[in-house]
């Protein structure tokens, strides 16, 4: 008995440690450090701060050249056409960001969603990129939606897209096209047919902590 006490009692001990310990030096580097998101092949960057405060600004690494905008807590960059596009996550607006030149760009700021709503990843559509796909987080349950660039605005929602979500992977199937996307809160990968907006879950990641997978950034190299 007493060994298993002992047993039963460190690991408890450990567990409630590595809790604290990660919950702590996350809240600790998100005061601290700025993320440093970088974006290839157009060799852009997103420099971003939790610090509602704190100045934002995109950086051309080519040329060094670098504008501020008028962001708060910026989750994602896309680069396509000639435009980047930025998840203004704290203020729930699309930013687009044209002729980004020495220090001078022309910005749009399209208020297409809620601060709640949590705007966390785009994707432009691999199909027609006339529509952009963004990812809402809603601190809680998820939902993707499909922008018109050409007038936009939102012209579909999917719901049901797991919980406080993250990343917006396309792949097609069998002539099908799906989305990839991280159920944070399950702590799983799902996938959405976005014709049909039947959504599967077929990964979960079993003894995880919710906290260890919310910022892990999606890619999807290929399918067997």
């Amino acid at each position: 008995l007493t060994r298993t006490l002992a047993r039963t009692l460190a690991r408890t001990l450990a567990r409630t440690l590595t809790r604290t310990l990660t919950r702590t030096l996350t809240r600790t580097l998100a005061r601290t450090l700025a993320r440093t998101l970088i974006y290839s092949p157009t060799h852009t960057r997103m420099l971003t701060h939790q610090d509602p405060s704190a100045k934002e600004y995109l950086v051309n690494q080519e040329t060094a050249a670098r504008i501020e905008l008028p962001s708060k807590f910026t989750h994602d960059v896309v680069a396509h056409g000639g435009g980047v596009y930025v998840a203004d996550t704290g203020n729930g607006n699309v930013l687009e960001v044209r002729d980004f030149g020495d220090e001078r760009a022309a910005i749009s700021t399209h208020g297409l969603f809620t601060v709640r709503e949590h705007v966390n990843t785009l994707a432009v559509d691999v199909d027609d990129d006339r529509y952009l796909w963004a990812m809402l987080h809603n601190l809680g349950p998820s939902m993707l939606a499909k922008v018109d660039m050409k007038t936009w605005e939102v012209v579909d929602r999917i719901r049901g897209v797991g919980k406080s979500s993250h990343g917006v992977v396309q792949y097609e199937v069998q002539g099908r096209r799906k989305v990839v996307f991280l159920d944070s809160n399950e702590v799983s990968l799902g996938m959405v047919d976005v014709a049909s907006k039947d959504v599967d879950v077929f990964y979960r990641l079993a003894d995880a902590e919710p906290a260890t997978v919310r910022c892990i950034a999606l890619s999807w190299v290929g399918l067997g």
